[in-house]
Formats: structure tokens, C-alpha cells, sequence
């Protein structure tokens, strides 16, 4: 007999990583987790919103989202990061 267990084994039901921020967006969960983060950033002053140069070249950022789930795989929090894409980065 196949467990109800065995067929579910890492799955979420239902629960999942997006892959884009046009995925996350849908979700009040991970729109909350953003603004957490947005939250962070402004708050230790990591960086500075400006207006986009010109005449410079401009790192770009992505969004990663994961679940953290507690020792049963229970979802207990969302957690959205804004990493930049350093590899983008020009000399100059």
C-alpha cells in the first residue's frame, strides 16, 4: 500500500516557491514579505533610492522567495530577499 505520506513527500499542498516577481505578486503572502523587506533595507540603510542615470550602467536585482517551514514541513513564514545581480556589474 502506498502511504498518504509517501505520495505527498515534499510537497506543500499548494504551497510553493515562485520563480518570478510576477508569480509573488499574486500572493498577499509574498507582497507581504516584500514589503518586509523593502522594510529592512530602508530601515538599515543598505541603499539609497536614486533616479537611474543615463550615462551609467545600472546593477540590476532580482527577488528570491523560499519557504521556511518548521521540523513537521509546516510553512511558517514567507521570506522574500532583494539580492543584486553583481555578475551584471561593468568596470567603470
Amino acid at each position: 500500500d502506498v502511504e498518504f505520506a509517501e505520495v505527498c513527500e515534499g510537497c506543500y499542498l499548494g504551497f510553493e516557491e515562485p520563480a518570478a516577481f510576477e508569480e509573488a505578486a499574486k500572493h498577499i503572502e509574498w507582497r507581504q514579505a516584500m514589503e518586509e523587506e523593502i522594510h529592512m533595507i530602508e530601515k538599515n540603510h543598505t541603499w539609497e533610492l536614486v533616479k537611474r542615470p543615463t550615462n551609467k550602467n545600472v546593477v540590476d536585482v532580482k527577488w528570491i522567495f523560499r519557504l521556511k517551514t518548521d521540523a513537521k514541513g509546516d510553512v511558517v513564514k514567507h521570506k522574500a530577499r532583494l539580492v543584486a545581480k553583481g555578475f551584471t556589474q561593468q568596470h567603470g
